[in-house]
């Protein structure tokens, strides 16, 4: 997906897997489910200056990329989180 507004280009780049499922998606929320490595992406602007600066930000999501649900289930899905969980969290996922 591909966004451009007042010179700003905003591109979202996905890679959605759905497990196969033969049962219920329970099981899909009660433990930590791998994904596969995502192919390279490459994007193509030809129409940019070659000698201008530009700015590249870069945002993950997924398991262990920005994912406190995965987190919350390597902590044993506690019942409570305490400051303690938290500050674990925290540390595992800076």
């Amino acid at each position: 997906m591909l966004s451009i507004n007042d010179g700003d280009i905003t591109a979202v780049i996905w890679d959605f897997e759905q497990p196969e499922q033969k049962v219920s998606d329970r099981f899909s929320y009660t433990k930590v489910i791998p994904s596969h490595p995502a192919p390279p992406a490459q994007l193509r602007f030809p129409h940019l200056a070659p000698n201008a600066a530009y700015q590249l930000e870069v945002y993950r999501t997924g398991l262990h990329a920005n994912d406190a649900y995965t987190a919350y289930l390597e902590m044993g899905s506690p019942k409570d989180l305490t400051c303690g969980t938290n500050r674990a969290h925290e540390r595992a996922y800076p």
